[in-house]
Formats: C-alpha cells, structure tokens, sequence
C-alpha cells in the first residue's frame, strides 16, 4: 500500500467521521479499527486524525462511543502513544449505564496496556472492578484486558488473584468462566511463584461441568507447570 493510497484513504474516513447519521459514524469508526488491524502502515499516518476519532469517546449515542473504544484500542494496540491522552475518558467510560460502551472501554485499555502498559497503571483498579461486573460480557472483558497486561506485568495482579480464584466458579458459563483459567495461565508462564495459590483450584476445574473450563485449566496447569520447571 502506498503513501498516496493510505492518505487517500484516511482521507475517506476522516469526511465520513464527520457525518451526522450514527449509523455511517459507527461503520466509519469499525473500518478504521479493522483498517489499523490489518494494515500496520497506516498507523505510522494516523496522527492528524486521532482528534476526530477520539471526538467521539463523547457522541450522544452509546453506539457510535463504543465503536470509538474499538477503534481507539486497535490504535492504540499499534501506537499507545496516540491515545495515552485519552485513557482517563475509557476510565470513566468504563463506568457507564451502557454495557457494550464499559465493554468496549475495558477492551481498549486492556490492549493499549499491552503495547504500553504504564499507560494504563493507575487504572488498573478500574479494570479490575469490572471484572465483578453484572454483565459477563463486561467480566470477560475485564479478564481480556488484564491478560493482556499481564502479558507485561504479571506481578501487577498479585493482590487480584482471590477475586480471579473465585471468578473460576462464575456461573457465566457461556462468557466468562472458561476464560478465567486463561488469565492464570498467561500470568503462571511469566511467575509461576504468583499463581500456586491458585493451582488447588485449577485441579478442580478439571472436573467442572464446562468442558472450555476444564480444558483452559488443564492448559494453565500445563503452562504454570512448564514454568516451575524452568525456573528450577
């Protein structure tokens, strides 16, 4: 892809931001979050046009704020440095009535945390929180984000892991249960000393009446295992 073609396109996109339809704002802000996903040059581009992207973190309609979370975490997934500035608004976005914006709010700082993770520090109590949210698209979204993290940080998450222990229990099982074992896993393979606390507990989520769980047990068993070894 070329220079002119990339400006060309953003160019596209940055008219489109502007429209006052919901609807086209919405489509506008999921191309360029599948856009920056796909093609990793045009984040080196998209400097002048974070402004109008992250406008929208406060548009009237919780739709068009949620599609702006996707799309600025998948920048700032590329260049954290872009969307730094905006991760008080995801914070307090992360509390709102709307469950697909907290959803989406959690997401971004989840992934931007990834690529820059001392830009989401502060926040972590936030994210964290969300993880008893009353919605399990919202759990799982809070337990994505603090994989991603933790896939940096691990040892963040130490004073977190009795809640992430009884999450393993969470009667969400098309959401969220299956996706906790993940989180002991992820943070088991970088300090396994962090998670034996938790590995009495994954041995009986061998057993548990949902096979993702069962078998996201046994995979962080095998990786926490696997780190021991090595760390010996």
């Amino acid at each position: 892809m070329t220079d002119e073609s990339v400006k060309d396109e953003l160019k596209l996109l940055a008219e489109q931001l502007t429209s006052s339809e919901a609807e086209v704002v919405c489509k506008c802000l999921a191309r360029i979050a599948s856009t920056v996903s796909r093609k990793p040059e045009l984040a080196t581009h998209i400097d002048d046009m974070i402004p109008a992207v992250v406008s929208h973190l406060s548009h009237a309609d919780p739709t068009v704020r949620a599609a702006c979370c996707w799309a600025v975490g998948h920048i700032g997934r590329r260049r954290p440095d872009c969307v730094s500035t905006v991760v008080p608004q995801l914070a307090n976005l992360a509390q709102s009535t709307s469950s697909k914006v907290r959803e989406m709010a959690i997401w971004a700082m989840g992934v931007t945390g990834r690529a820059e993770p001392r830009i989401v520090a502060r926040y972590l109590p936030i994210i964290v929180e969300r993880a008893k949210d009353a919605e399990g698209e919202v759990r799982l979204s809070a337990i994505w984000a603090c994989e991603n993290i933790a896939t940096q940080r691990p040892e963040w998450f130490a004073d977190y892991l009795p809640l992430f222990i009884a999450m393993l229990d969470d009667p969400d099982t098309t959401h969220v249960r299956g996706e906790v074992p993940e989180l002991f896993r992820v943070i088991g393979k970088r300090r396994p000393d962090l998670v034996e606390c938790a590995i009495s507990e994954l041995r009986r989520k061998l057993d548990d009446s949902d096979r993702v769980t069962r078998l996201h047990a046994a995979a962080a068993l095998k990786a926490i295992e696997k780190a021991k070894g090595g760390a010996n």
